[in-house]
């Protein structure tokens, strides 16, 4: 539900501190990561793990914004986005903006986020402090400007609270090989396909773009289901993720 004029600054605040936000994001590396930031920049976080999920919390809760990765399990972000619109016009709510996280910036994506009533897109990898801009300004631009808003990220020092999660990416990182090896051997290339998408998220703090670039093209070899394109990816993540350690442990 859309948060109650009486008990925040609404959504045309330009600042963020208190802000209620909703996060949508099934990546627990991506939850810690971006919770993290913006409790630390003074918002209020809900967490949901999947688009169903994330309905039922915009229900059951009062937010100024939602964030929200768009492919989701359960619920995908387009028709999540699409029943909270259809909720919000059957109870005359307010529309709560929703900015929309994916790993494209295609004309295509972005006319469906537009279609979906999405306010704003930022295309991932993004730099932490765009997606603060994105909270401070959703509620001053207009949802034309604001879905070609986005622009290529820039790299940024770690935040302290981010960097201390730095051990917990890494491990991750060495699990997701770990799955893409044993999927591999399986062919099970949708679930390849997934662990690249979540990769091209967690590059916006923990290795850069190389690790997301690593992780859109397994998803784009997934895809097409090309075993040896994986095979030659899968070792450079290896060897990606053993000097992200090393820098680690330097810091």
């Amino acid at each position: 539900m859309p948060a109650s004029p009486g008990t925040s600054e609404g959504v045309s605040n330009i600042g963020i501190v208190g802000k209620s936000v909703l996060l949508v994001e099934d990546y627990a590396v991506n939850q810690l990561i971006f919770a993290a930031y913006l409790r630390r920049a003074g918002c209020k976080i809900e967490i949901a793990n999947h688009g169903r999920e994330g309905v039922e919390l915009f229900l059951a809760g009062e937010f100024d914004v939602v964030i929200r990765d768009m492919q989701m399990p359960v619920l995908d972000g387009w028709s999540a986005t699409k029943e909270i619109r259809a909720l919000e016009r059957a109870n005359i709510w307010p529309q709560t903006p929703i900015i929309a996280l994916t790993a494209s910036a295609s004309n295509e994506d972005r006319e469906l986020c537009r279609e979906a009533g999405c306010t704003a897109l930022l295309t991932k990898p993004l730099a932490l402090s765009e997606l603060l801009e994105a909270v401070r300004k959703h509620g001053t631009l207009p949802v034309d400007a604001a879905l070609s808003s986005n622009k290529a990220s820039s790299e940024e020092p770690l935040d302290p609270e981010v960097q201390s999660l730095l051990p917990i990416a890494l491990r991750d990182l060495r699990q997701r090989a770990e799955a893409i090896w044993k999927s591999l051997a399986s062919d099970a290339f949708e679930e390849i396909g997934r662990c690249g998408h979540q990769l091209v998220g967690v590059g916006t703090v923990v290795g850069g773009p190389s690790i997301s670039d690593l992780g859109r093209a397994l998803e784009e070899a997934a895809a097409k289901r090309e075993r040896t394109k994986v095979n030659e990816l899968v070792p450079a993540l290896e060897e990606r993720t053993t000097a992200l350690q090393r820098f680690s442990l330097d810091l």
